[in-house]
């Protein structure tokens, strides 16, 4: 028996079509991701230790990359550190977490550092933790169209 194309694709995209956002996860993720706002804000080593995994990737809107150690090792205290446009996709253990960060250091703590990011989190032994952070660098509200503030 043949089935139809159209049966076929139907089924495929129901296939990959995640499940229903568990509201309990979501919490549980809004809170890591609050936890990491509140640890670059007050610069808490042990908490970004606790909630970084420990094959972390830690991209910089730069280009540059680093690993755990060396993210946390030169983690400026941010003065500055606000989400918006925030949302999260949860598969299984892992959530995709998907923001415009806009932090700031002492130094330019007037200066908008608007940011596209996407943060991976894994779920394990020790709760969730960020595994991968990739930033976009935003253009400054007000800005003519693509400028960026220089770093």
């Amino acid at each position: 028996m043949k089935t139809p194309l159209w049966c076929a694709i139907l089924l495929q995209l129901i296939a990959i079509v995640p499940a229903a956002a568990n509201p309990a996860q979501e919490r549980e993720v809004t809170a890591a991701i609050n936890a990491f706002r509140q640890a670059m804000l007050t610069h808490d080593v042990a908490l970004l230790d606790k909630l970084m995994h420990p094959d972390l990737t830690y991209c910089h809107s730069s280009g540059s990359t680093q690993d755990k150690a060396t993210a946390i090792a030169k983690m400026g205290q941010s003065v500055y550190f606000e989400y918006t446009d925030t949302t999260i996709r949860i598969h299984g253990d892992v959530a995709l977490v998907k923001n415009v960060t806009d932090m700031r250091a002492a130094a330019a703590k007037d200066t908008p550092n608007r940011l596209n990011v996407l943060y991976v989190w894994v779920k394990g032994a020790a709760g969730w933790q960020m595994i991968a952070r990739h930033p976009i660098r935003l253009p400054v509200p007000g800005a003519p169209t693509g400028s960026a503030p220089k770093r």
